[in-house]
């Protein structure tokens, strides 16, 4: 195929009115879509022009029945729960890994898949994200034999993986890997947020999933966002190696400047051990700064406020710098910079900060399920200011990086209780939540839960 066409493109460009997606800017999607594919080894793509969200929705609803169970990564996103309402199925955890000498979660490995296919006979479909938002990539092709043996769907969140068909050194497509579904994000979308949805294994009909995004999206869709993803493919087939090669050298160059200043650890590739996880993004720099005697939410808040700098992502230890493949060495060099002076000058603390409000370790807290999701995400429900023992009535997800920590249908315990509000206290936002301070937390009204 002619990779140098961008079919939406040309079509939204001969398009006078933006109101709409005319019928040309929906026949250019269907050979757009067959360019994707053919470009990152998919059988199939199906263009989601209304963000990674609705992306995941309309996938979760393709492999998931109401009643049905599906296997769930932990650090999965919140709109992977918000699927699984809509679908009326209830998760099954898959725990990550966890070392506890970096205190970092690893994914879930193909044993921990298999253990919990074994344990949940009937599990419709695992989900799991890799990379995490540290880099470090699931054994997926391992994964996806597992599945497939117990004729259960492989849905991967690959939020980074438009970029990975495109350069060696990045991690294996997930969707080359055999997963059945994966759910990329278009990077560079502005105000046109778009997403896609790769299709390779027989278990999940492309045709199911388009009917599922045709029913939670609107009639008209958005070809400015169908343009940018085909404005990304054209420009990574043509040029994607060699910007790819840039950024990784940058990156290269960034790790060995870092790791010479006291103070900071350059997390690597030795937190990856073999047994889960084969593989690792090397486009995320992961800075552990807990030698400066300071938390890494402390050092994301000083560099932007005295530097300008923004880290993508921040937890107790550690400051995570996605590279784009957009940026150039005075992006680099800024970020180097910026760390050097935290280095030489960190912030003051009160306290010890090993028991920093916001010093709480990312590992997903144990939690038990009292009453179905969807039921209790629909139940009548009240606000109280002590929700322990009660059945929560909603989803709340610590920012970044979005990852629920108590769902509906789950009791509340102190420890979550005690994580969240400490997260509040160290001025970080948390989503889905009712009350966003945390000073109440909406639970099942009793008459609901009486038998």
């Amino acid at each position: 195929m002619d990779q140098r066409t961008t079919p939406v493109l040309d079509a939204v460009s001969a398009t006078p009115d933006f109101g709409g997606a005319a019928p040309t800017v929906e026949q250019a999607v269907v050979h757009a879509e067959a360019l994707l594919a053919d470009a990152t080894g998919a059988r199939q793509t199906v263009f989601a022009g209304c963000g990674c969200h609705v992306a995941m929705h309309a996938a979760v609803l393709a492999v998931a029945r109401p009643g049905t169970r599906v296997a769930v990564d932990h650090s999965m996103h919140r709109s992977v729960v918000s699927g699984l309402i809509l679908a009326g199925a209830e998760p099954v955890w898959l725990r990550p890994g966890w070392d506890p000498v970096h205190q970092i979660n690893r994914p879930a490995g193909p044993a921990d898949v298999a253990a919990v296919l074994a344990a949940n006979p009937g599990v419709s479909a695992v989900l799991v994200r890799t990379p995490t938002v540290y880099g470090i990539g699931a054994d997926v092709r391992t994964i996806a034999r597992t599945c497939h043996r117990e004729g259960v769907a492989l849905v991967v969140d690959e939020p980074d993986g438009t970029y990975f068909p495109f350069h060696p050194d990045l991690p294996t497509p997930a969707v080359q890997a055999r997963a059945d579904l994966v759910v990329n994000t278009v990077p560079d979308g502005g105000a046109c947020p778009a997403s896609v949805v790769l299709a390779d294994g027989g278990l999940v009909d492309p045709a199911e999933l388009r009917r599922r995004l045709d029913l939670i999206t609107a009639e008209n869709r958005n070809p400015a966002a169908y343009a940018a993803i085909d404005g990304h493919r054209r420009h990574m087939v043509a040029d994607g190696r060699r910007v790819l090669g840039e950024a990784l050298d940058r990156v290269a160059r960034l790790r060995a400047r870092l790791e010479r200043i006291p103070g900071l650890t350059v997390v690597g590739e030795s937190v990856c051990p073999p047994d889960r996880v084969v593989e690792w993004d090397p486009l995320k720099v992961v800075v552990d700064v807990s030698a400066l005697a300071i938390t890494g939410y402390q050092a994301q808040a000083w560099l932007a406020r005295q530097h300008q700098v923004t880290a993508g992502f921040a937890d107790a230890r550690r400051v995570v710098f996605p590279v784009s493949p957009s940026g150039d060495d005075a992006a680099v060099d800024r970020v180097l910079e910026a760390l050097r002076a935290l280095a030489e000058q960190p912030p003051t603390t009160n306290g010890d900060p090993a028991h920093a409000p916001n010093a709480q370790p990312a590992r997903p807290l144990p939690t038990r399920r009292a009453m179905s999701l969807r039921d209790a995400y629909f139940a009548d429900s009240e606000p109280v200011t002590d929700p322990m023992g009660r059945i929560s009535a909603e989803m709340i997800s610590p920012c970044p990086p979005g990852a629920p920590v108590i769902l509906p249908g789950e009791l509340f315990t102190a420890d979550v209780v005690l994580h969240l509000r400490q997260h509040v206290a160290a001025g970080l936002p948390v989503a889905d939540a009712g009350d966003p301070r945390l000073h109440t937390f909406r639970v099942v009204r009793a008459s609901q839960t009486r038998n």
